[in-house]
């Protein structure tokens, strides 16, 4: 077990985390207890109230931090891209792909006790929407379209990647999932199929 006292200033926080993700991988978040989070971290069972109040503020910070890690995964993976519907696909397939490499943290992003971005007050801010609303906008530039019908534009691309992406995780699509070369062909192919103008 490692002290408390040995983790530096603002570190204690990340290894909580970093407890927490490891066990939601292990057994899901119904298994996620603060005191579990504690013992995997090797602190003591208060240790964890010192950064979350409860099991609840842990579970959205930590699916504050995948949404997070998904955001720069797609800004780095946009970058250089010009054309808007290459931008488009490129999120599409990484979306995709990331739900199948981490079925968990995609899960947890994802529940609906974590509210819906298009809810909030302004989408476009909120990570990983932030370049979905970017992206669909040039998209539509592109073709000449006004802002009117753009959070349905937007609604509609990622609808058809999340259904896939769910379908891999946790429906009748997940023996595709093990095919690694299978899957990327059949994800270009669907969201090839993208249009949000």
């Amino acid at each position: 077990m490692k002290r408390p006292d040995t983790y530096h200033h603002g570190h204690l926080r990340q290894a909580l985390l970093d407890a927490a993700r490891s066990l939601i991988i292990d057994a899901g978040v119904e298994a996620l207890t603060l005191r579990e989070v504690a013992r995997r971290a090797g602190v003591t069972t208060g240790a964890p109230y010192h950064h979350f109040a409860d099991k609840a503020a842990l579970v959205a910070a930590l699916a504050r931090q995948s949404l997070d890690e998904l955001d720069h995964i797609a800004a780095t993976a946009l970058d250089g891209i010009s054309d808007p519907h290459e931008q488009l696909r490129t999120l599409g397939v990484l979306y995709v792909l990331y739900a199948v490499d981490h079925p968990a943290e995609f899960r947890l992003m994802f529940r609906p006790d974590k509210g819906v971005p298009f809810d909030r007050p302004d989408p476009a801010a909120e990570p990983v929407f932030r370049i979905l609303m970017r992206v669909v906008d040039a998209c539509r530039a592109a073709a000449g379209i006004s802002d009117a019908g753009r959070d349905a534009a937007a609604i509609t691309a990622w609808s058809l990647v999340h259904g896939l992406a769910a379908l891999l995780i946790d429906g009748p699509l997940t023996a595709l999932a093990a095919d690694r070369e299978r899957l990327h062909v059949l994800v270009v192919d669907i969201t090839n199929r993208l249009d949000v103008v």
